[in-house]
């Protein structure tokens, strides 16, 4: 696999999960952290993502999170 460095790219697939996650369970949340959501990003940051659902979610929301990501599009 290639390492691409496009931030064009990592922020529209940013953008994308943070939506397919936001959907996949009704009243969860998800919100950037770290140097995303501080504006102190480079090329090479990470992406922190941070998904809050609720207590009687958790299994189901651990157990489905590959699936949710697997539907966004690159």
């Amino acid at each position: 696999m290639t390492l691409e460095l496009d931030v064009t790219q990592r922020t529209r697939i940013v953008t994308a999960v943070v939506d397919a996650l936001q959907q996949a369970l009704t009243g969860s949340t998800c919100c950037l952290r770290g140097s995303l959501a501080a504006g102190s990003a480079d090329d090479y940051s990470d992406i922190d993502l941070q998904w809050t659902v609720a207590v009687a979610e958790f299994g189901d929301a651990c157990r489905a999170l590959a699936t949710h990501l697997t539907r966004v599009e690159r």
